[in-house]
């Protein structure tokens, strides 16, 4: 994701700056931001700079879907779940998978968890609880529709595939103008930057959990592992890689881990020594079944999505 925000924003500065801005310049800009925020310490500061993130990331996503949206009859067609013919430049299965890696990220059912712990939250906010996460499940449904509804009405429509983010850039201002590639941008510098808040917390987050103290930042052990796994972000600007061939490669992986991690849920969850009255009902266990089911799927597609790739190169 740090490598496409680089490239995007290079391309971008362009319009500004002759020859534009290195993007390992950016990519050290954007890492340096998240990890000062997180050597702050502060769940809070987290969380609040992170809302912002996705509240512009929101509105910028929104705002092109009206400008670049298909018509409504092609918008519906695509609700109907279907596996895309592959070609040569595209892996159906590992797009597929990525998509669903990237949505159905394993660690956000860590990082939600560990959130309503900072909270406070206990059994008496169960009701509140629901509606925050219904929420954000509706406006996580919302953005993506929107994105991907945009690409269909810009890239699907004229049969353009994306080998570099930065095709972009060129492809939207003539159909939409500059303010759209500028609205374009911003979206994706605030998709990009909050991708990586939880990327850098989530293993401190699991570390203090596992041993079950309370969750603090501000160890030096964790300061050095998130400057290591901050620092993971400029390998794609400094070895000039596909950042686009990278992320779905790195997304498809989250969707191979996903049935383990459904697995572990309903392991807990059944566990009456552990879950007492709150034990998982039968009803739960249906759905996390399906879900499960859904998950071993996703994991095959993302499996033969890996392994074709890997034997085409």
């Amino acid at each position: 994701m740090m490598g496409i925000l680089a490239d995007i924003c290079y391309e971008w500065s362009q319009n500004f700056i002759d020859g534009g801005i290195s993007p390992l310049y950016f990519a050290m800009f954007f890492i340096t931001f998240v990890y000062v925020i997180f050597l702050i310490g502060k769940t809070d500061v987290f969380e609040k700079v992170l809302a912002v993130l996705v509240a512009v990331m929101a509105i910028c996503f929104l705002i092109n879907f009206f400008i670049l949206m298909p018509p409504a009859t092609e918008i519906l067609k695509g609700m109907i779940p279907k596996i895309p013919e592959a070609s040569a430049d595209k892996n159906a299965f590992l797009v597929i998978a990525s998509m669903v890696g990237t949505s159905v990220f394993s660690g956000l059912f860590i990082l939600r968890t560990i959130l309503v712990k900072e909270a406070g939250w206990t059994m008496a906010d169960l009701k509140t609880q629901n509606r925050d996460a219904l929420f954000s499940a509706f406006l996580m449904f919302i953005m993506s529709t929107s994105i991907m509804a945009a690409a269909a009405g810009s890239l699907y429509a004229q049969g353009i595939t994306l080998v570099n983010v930065t095709q972009m850039i060129y492809l939207l201002e003539p159909l939409a103008g500059a303010a759209a590639v500028t609205i374009f941008t911003i979206g994706l510098i605030a998709a990009g930057v909050s991708s990586q808040f939880p990327n850098v917390a989530l293993l401190p987050w699991l570390l203090d959990d596992f041993h079950e103290r309370k969750t603090n930042l501000k160890r030096t052990s964790y300061r050095i592992i998130a400057l290591v796994i901050s620092l993971l972000g400029l390998i794609v600007p400094i070895f000039n890689a596909k950042p686009i061939a990278v992320m779905v490669g790195s997304q498809a992986f989250g969707a191979l881990v996903l049935p383990a991690t459904v697995a572990c849920i309903a392991y807990i969850g059944n566990k009456s020594g552990l879950m007492g009255e709150h034990k998982f009902s039968t009803t739960t266990n249906v759905i996390l079944s399906m879900i499960f089911v859904f998950a071993l799927f996703m994991s095959y597609m993302s499996y033969a999505g890996i392994l074709s790739t890997l034997q085409a190169l």
